[in-house]
């Protein structure tokens, strides 16, 4: 891979990594930031801010995880099919 295509993977790499990040941090604030609002429902006895504590943001987690998989995938072959039609360019020119 080039130096260009690597520093353009590179960079692509880390705006998708941030933006995930921001979501995950936005998802632990403001669950606990409406636990108390959350704290007046209840669900199988139990408080409904204690299910999203506990059970709720998990497949949230899970749900970043898989987006970022997904998202590295696809960034990663665009770059390198990219990266081998400009090398393949460069052969048939010489």
């Amino acid at each position: 891979m080039s130096p260009r295509a690597t520093f353009r993977l590179w960079s692509a790499t880390k705006r998708i990594t941030m933006a995930l990040l921001v979501i995950w941090l936005l998802l632990n604030v403001l669950g606990a930031w409406f636990a108390r609002d959350l704290d007046r429902l209840m669900a199988i006895g139990f408080p409904i801010d204690f299910w999203i504590a506990a059970q709720g943001m998990l497949p949230l987690y899970l749900l970043i995880i898989v987006v970022y998989v997904f998202a590295m995938e696809r960034m990663e072959s665009r770059h390198v099919d990219s990266d081998l039609s400009a090398g393949d360019d460069d052969t048939e020119t010489s």
